[in-house]
């Protein structure tokens, strides 16, 4: 934080810088008070019509020091209250400061918890973004997936037959022949046709070994 003047220094400064100036004027008050007393005793040593002389001194002499010494308590007294006043107001000053600086504490904390609001909610958006990303990249590695086995059977190629004739040579020579096409996207290579005929009443499908055999 930055540094601040200390209003309170400069007073204590002012207070010592003004220290000899009230003893000047205490000392004078002190001054005025002996030359008082020295006015009344020569009066009451000098003056002719004095009848009681020690009385008159004594009397007056203890007014005027009495009036002295209420004269310098008043002057301290009245310091005082200008030195209290002097720090009253520096109070207040710093109780403004302190004030400002509750304010801008307060202001820089409702920041930070607006700071730390956004973050969680930045963090909430992000959290939802990867999971629907995630979601995504499933969706499209499924969708990859499916358009491979869409291509495959798509792009294959589809060996069937499409045709037989049996035909029954003279002599007890039969011949069969049938027609086998490829109706797929791809040519079909090193296709091997295993065909076996016998004379039925119904024609039968088998497939022994695992591979379509059609009997006419």
């Amino acid at each position: 934080m930055p540094n601040n003047d200390d209003p309170g220094g400069n007073a204590d400064n002012t207070n010592k810088n003004n220290n000899p100036a009230k003893r000047k004027v205490v000392w004078a008050i002190v001054a005025g008070g002996v030359v008082g007393v020295l006015v009344i005793l020569f009066v009451s040593l000098f003056f002719p019509n004095l009848t009681e002389r020690p009385k008159f001194f004594t009397t007056n002499a203890l007014s005027v020091l009495v009036l002295d010494v209420i004269i310098v308590q008043a002057y301290i007294y009245t310091k005082q209250w200008e030195v209290l006043k002097e720090q009253s107001s520096t109070l207040k000053t710093h109780s403004v400061a302190m004030a400002k600086q509750i304010t801008a504490m307060e202001a820089q904390l409702t920041a930070m918890q607006d700071q730390a609001e956004s973050m969680r909610d930045s963090l909430t958006e992000t959290r939802n973004l990867v999971i629907q990303n995630e979601r995504s990249v499933k969706a499209a590695e499924e969708g990859v997936s499916v358009a491979r086995q869409n291509m495959n059977y798509a792009q294959r190629a589809y060996v069937t037959v499409t045709d037989g004739v049996v035909t029954l040579g003279v002599g007890g020579t039969d011949r069969f022949r049938m027609r086998v096409e490829n109706s797929g996207n791809t040519p079909a290579y090193s296709v091997q046709v295993e065909a076996e005929i016998e004379v039925r009443e119904h024609g039968v499908r088998i497939t022994p070994g695992g591979d379509p055999i059609v009997f006419i």
